[in-house]
């Protein structure tokens, strides 16, 4: 069962799932090495289920393409880079 510090970081992480157990910790009043367990037993008990990123993709210079889940981001970035050539 989450508490009001995991709650805490759960919205710290939502708007920045990059941000340092030190980063996290300075925000919630815990200690880095306390943030890293309870984020670990977030995702043991699949509280946290998986980290993802947003991609802008006006900057890859193209808007309406799906990019299939198999392709490596090197082969995504190679096939574009070219075609912008």
């Amino acid at each position: 069962m989450a508490d009001t510090l995991d709650l805490k970081i759960l919205t710290e992480l939502r708007q920045n799932s990059r941000a340092s157990f030190a980063e996290l910790g300075r925000t919630v009043g815990l200690s880095p090495s306390s943030v890293r367990e309870r984020i670990q037993r977030m995702e043991i008990s699949g509280l946290i289920k998986k980290y993802s990123i947003e991609i802008d993709y006006a900057h890859l210079r193209f808007m309406h393409w799906t990019i299939p889940s198999f392709w490596s981001i090197q082969k995504v970035s190679k096939f574009f880079w070219l075609r912008g050539k």
